[in-house]
């Protein structure tokens, strides 16, 4: 397996996570009537999160890359 489908196969389950972790939550908050948002806001909320994760797993790399890790 090339690095560029090792890495982008490690993006798309790190952004699978944090939708799906978004998705639990709402699917909870939603369950108890804490917040009454239709489903649309959940994914745009996930995408989002998905958003943040990428940024804080680029620099994680980065980090990684700076004191010689692979």
């Amino acid at each position: 397996m090339n690095i560029e489908l090792k890495n982008r196969i490690l993006s798309f389950v790190w952004r699978f996570g944090a939708y799906i972790v978004v998705a639990a939550l709402g699917f909870l908050l939603e369950s108890i009537s804490a917040l009454n948002l239709v489903p649309e806001v959940y994914a745009v909320i996930a995408l989002i999160v998905g958003e943040l994760t990428k940024f804080l797993n680029n620099k994680y790399n980065l980090k990684k890359n700076e004191i010689g890790f692979k």
